[in-house]
């Protein structure tokens, strides 16, 4: 008994241990990024992974704007307080990363990038993503962890391309757990031990 009892726990952390393998290969796909500084040197066309580092302004670079071909972007540690409307001019963008921020909320034209497949979100005070996420019907993932967002949009109960949300680090009764695993059977959803919070 107490040998199946030692080969079931040794199961369930080989599989947690895949799990997070996987998990970290979604939401950190191996990029051939270049900076700002290597961008310049290149037609514009070309660029198609762009990584920024930190800057004394906090803002975006507006000179980003003309790489149009983008397919991953990451503006991760950058103390943004917001992401411009302008982020829309990225048709192609398939990766986007913005952790590690101070962003509150999201601008609706995110929702425009319908080729986007992972967001990247988290560490920042956000407490919401917007009503019309919906429209991005080729999301897989979308990282949440230690953000203020506690809920899913409505529209996207119809993407059934979402395969990963990651809500650690976030305050979640069980009864919203359930809620959400309900709406979403498809999804693998990451969560903290339930808190006993009330809102």
């Amino acid at each position: 008994m107490r040998t199946i009892v030692v080969m079931s726990f040794l199961v369930f952390l080989w599989s947690l241990s895949a799990y997070s393998q996987r998990s970290e290969a979604l939401f950190s796909p191996q990029i051939e990024w270049i900076s700002l500084e290597q961008a310049k040197l290149l037609p514009a066309e070309d660029v198609h992974h762009l990584k920024l580092r930190k800057n004394k302004t906090q803002t975006l670079p507006p000179e980003i704007f003309q790489y149009t071909n983008l397919k991953s972007l990451s503006i991760s540690g950058m103390r943004l307080t917001s992401i411009p409307e302008e982020i829309s001019v990225f048709k192609k963008l398939e990766f986007l990363d913005f952790s590690k921020n101070k962003i509150e909320s999201l601008p609706l034209s995110i929702c425009e990038l319908t080729k986007l497949e992972i967001i990247v979100a988290n560490r920042n005070p956000l407490g919401y993503l917007p009503f019309c996420l919906g429209q991005l019907t080729n999301l897989i993932a979308i990282d949440l962890w230690d953000t203020d967002v506690t809920n899913l949009p409505e529209s996207l109960d119809a993407v059934k391309s979402l395969k990963s949300v990651d809500f650690q680090g976030v305050n979640l009764r069980i009864e919203e757990q359930e809620l959400l695993q309900k709406r979403f059977p498809w999804v693998k959803f990451r969560f903290d031990k339930p808190c006993n919070c009330f809102k």
